[in-house]
């Protein structure tokens, strides 16, 4: 049976630790590693929510979406909280990705936003095909993945979709003749990569 925390093999570590060709390499694991106390050549489990801990009874740091409590326990937050109060778990101090902190609460970025900050309209960057624009997400040209326009460079586009390229004089994805994954710009006929 194997013993699994956080994502890493328990069961692996030991054995890997129990073997005498592997403690000089082992020896640089340490009780922050994946919510692992090592001590005298064991590996010993913190406890739950724990991502650092100097015995098996009590936390000094917790994992994401956990507090730390008075009795160094740590306990799980709301659902969308990366932290929060350990006097109210529901009062949170950070989300996770893709929400926005509103007072104590957690809600839900726009659309369009990857992630967002002081609002859930205050983008702070974008899904694929979007840029951020005075923290609002703006779609890019037709047919382009990637894009952060600038005055400097004038680029509409960054990445074209798999068959297109950008096109600096129309400022657009321009297709490519058939079966070719990249051409020249300005005469898409001219095939410079097939696929």
């Amino acid at each position: 049976m194997y013993e699994y925390h956080s994502g890493t093999d328990v069961t692996l570590i030991k054995r890997l630790l129990g073997s005498q060709s592997n403690q000089a390499t082992l020896r640089g694991i340490e009780a922050k590693d994946a919510g692992l106390l090592v001590q005298n050549g064991q590996v010993f489990i913190c406890p739950a929510g724990c991502s650092y801990c100097l015995n098996t009874n009590t936390c000094e740091t917790c994992l994401p979406g956990f507090t730390l409590d008075s009795n160094k326990n740590c306990l799980r937050c709301s659902q969308l909280c990366s932290s929060c109060a350990a006097t109210n778990l529901a009062s949170c101090t950070g989300c996770i990705n893709g929400y926005a902190l509103v007072g104590v609460s957690c809600q839900e970025c726009s659309s369009d936003c990857l992630t967002c900050s002081t609002s859930p309209t205050t983008c702070t960057a974008c899904k694929a095909g979007y840029y951020v624009s005075s923290s609002r997400c703006l779609p890019c040209i037709d047919n382009c993945v990637s894009c952060n326009p600038s005055v400097a460079t004038d680029a509409l586009c960054n990445t074209c979709r798999k068959g297109y390229v950008y096109n600096s004089v129309t400022k657009t994805c321009v297709k490519c003749v058939a079966g070719c994954v990249n051409c020249n710009p300005l005469k898409v006929f001219e095939c410079l990569k097939c696929g």
